[in-house]
């Protein structure tokens, strides 16, 4: 199986930072899910959801919390592509409302640091190797005109999933990331941030894979882990956009402890009850491509890939059986190879001759067909049988 090509993040204004890559949102992908993880974490309020996704108003200025929020990877904004200096001691993150000569030298200077997902804090640890990674709180948070936070810091969240992750691989405490409280007079805090233009002068390694005018430069795409011949051998994999930030959260955590397990909290589960009928809905419904079918010999089914789970339950509500029991952690199985979790056999309809998986007597179309005509024939005769 190939990769595909990378999908573009389109900006959803001309004039903003912030872009969308509409096959990843779920918002699209599968509104039962209900997803609005990017709107709760605008502070500014500028971001909303509608029928066509996530749409911005005017004032945005690129904060990241939102694309921070994503449980996808849907939303990007620029200026978090940062790399250490090596010859920094220790790998300091700053707030580009912080003026320049006022950060430390060889300071990773952010949009924001509320911007920072768990996956982006863990990348540059591992960068860091050894050397601490101190997220400078400079005071300025609790009334920032993008949205101050009242009761705790912008990066508390992600900074509090870091440390979680890194314990549970074995990263000792002395290596995890933590809030530097280096205070500055209010006075030198800057009503804008300097901006992208002055920001790429300031410092260049930030800007790798700047803004093209249309669209932000997409990552390279990820097959899901593991998903080889040898596990399922399956026929077809739907095209899909894989969860991003997952896959890059998965691959720091092996670069900080290659031989430490991951761990299974991170990894969803799901159960197949023996109400299952083989619709495949639950396929269709999936927006990562962590369900799908496959076709080997005489059987088929569907087979489940953990790590490309984001446990948004869109399987479960659409089974129209409602045989499918999905936990959000547990997964001790393999998780980044994919498990088979159905097995039907292959056999040819006596009614049509398609051939279908299933334990019924006839394919799906003729079982609909029969309980159309049943429906119908009872509505105009009362419940006498056909």
């Amino acid at each position: 199986m190939t990769a595909s090509a990378p999908l573009p993040f389109v900006r959803l204004r001309p004039e903003a930072p912030l872009g969308l890559r509409a096959a990843a949102c779920l918002a699209l992908r599968a509104p039962v899910v209900g997803c609005a993880g990017c709107v709760s974490a605008c502070a500014g309020g500028k971001l909303t959801l509608g029928v066509g996704g996530p749409a911005l108003a005017e004032g945005c200025d690129g904060c990241g919390r939102c694309a921070a929020a994503c449980p996808t990877g849907a939303l990007r904004t620029p200026g978090f592509a940062v790399t250490p200096a090596p010859q920094a001691a220790a790998i300091e993150l700053e707030c580009w409302r912080v003026p320049a000569k006022a950060s430390p030298r060889d300071s990773l200077r952010l949009p924001c640091l509320g911007g920072l997902s768990a996956a982006r804090l863990l990348e540059i640890c591992a960068d860091a190797g050894k050397r601490p990674v101190r997220l400078l709180d400079r005071g300025f948070c609790t009334d920032c005109p993008n949205g101050g936070v009242a009761d705790s810091h912008p990066a508390a969240a992600a900074l509090s999933e870091a440390k979680r992750l890194l314990t549970a691989v074995g990263i000792p405490e002395a290596l995890h990331p933590r809030l530097h409280a280096a205070p500055l007079p209010a006075a030198q805090r800057m009503a804008e941030p300097q901006g992208y233009a002055v920001e790429q002068r300031v410092d260049r390694r930030a800007f790798l894979g700047a803004l093209s005018a249309r669209t932000l430069a997409a990552a390279d795409h990820v097959r899901p882990l593991g998903l080889a011949e040898a596990d399922t051998t399956p026929a077809a994999l739907r095209e899909r956009a894989l969860p991003e930030e997952r896959t890059r959260l998965l691959a720091a955590l092996r670069r900080l402890a290659p031989d430490a397990p991951l761990p299974a909290a991170l990894f969803p589960s799901l159960r197949v009850g023996s109400a299952c009928t083989d619709h495949r809905i639950c396929v269709a419904a999936c927006p990562t491509g962590a369900l799908f079918s496959y076709e080997r010999g005489e059987e088929g089914g569907i087979a489940f890939l953990a790590a490309a789970c984001v446990a948004c339950g869109a399987c479960a509500r659409l089974c129209p059986e409602e045989a499918l029991t999905l936990a959000a952690a547990g997964n001790n199985l393999r998780p980044e190879q994919a498990q088979v979790i159905t097995r039907f056999s292959r056999r040819h309809c006596p009614e049509c001759g398609s051939e279908f998986t299933g334990e019924e007597d006839t394919c799906p179309a003729c079982r609909r067909n029969h309980q159309f005509a049943q429906s119908a024939f009872g509505a105009l005769f009362g419940n006498r049988s056909l």
